[in-house]
């Protein structure tokens, strides 16, 4: 089967499905494999359904994955990346959000309460249309 034809978390079920970060993780581990190239496209079609996989796939490298694109691995084309290695198991319980940064509620009610509830880019409040 090809890489760009194999998709992941595709079926409706009444369980739980997994975050678009391990389904991302799934198919680089059972598709693409150490030392395998893909495109952004192939993820994207492998993915479906999902928002923004490629930035998804991204975060992998928080989890000590290394994924390379063409600014860090000159043989590569614009669109394409090379999975070097495969880092922290995120399908595994427990390690889904391993390498992702938290914000606990105090500190997150701390800076809204500082910003008087407004966003600091739009200044739209909280609860405005």
């Amino acid at each position: 089967m090809s890489r760009s034809a194999t998709h992941i978390g595709g079926g409706a079920s009444h369980a739980r499905q997994p975050g678009a970060r391990i389904l991302v993780a799934i198919w680089l581990r059972d598709v693409v494999g150490e030392g395998g190239k893909f495109t952004t496209r192939q993820l994207r079609e492998a993915v479906p359904g999902r928002n923004q996989v490629d930035r998804r796939m991204r975060s992998l490298r928080y989890a000590d994955w290394v994924i390379h694109e063409y600014r860090t691995h000159a043989s590569l084309a614009a669109d394409e990346f090379l999975l070097e290695r495969i880092g922290v198991p995120v399908w595994e319980p427990g390690l889904a959000g391993y390498g992702l940064r938290k914000i606990t509620s105090r500190v997150r009610n701390e800076v809204m309460a500082r910003d008087l509830n407004r966003c600091v880019r739009c200044g739209i409040a909280a609860g405005e249309p």
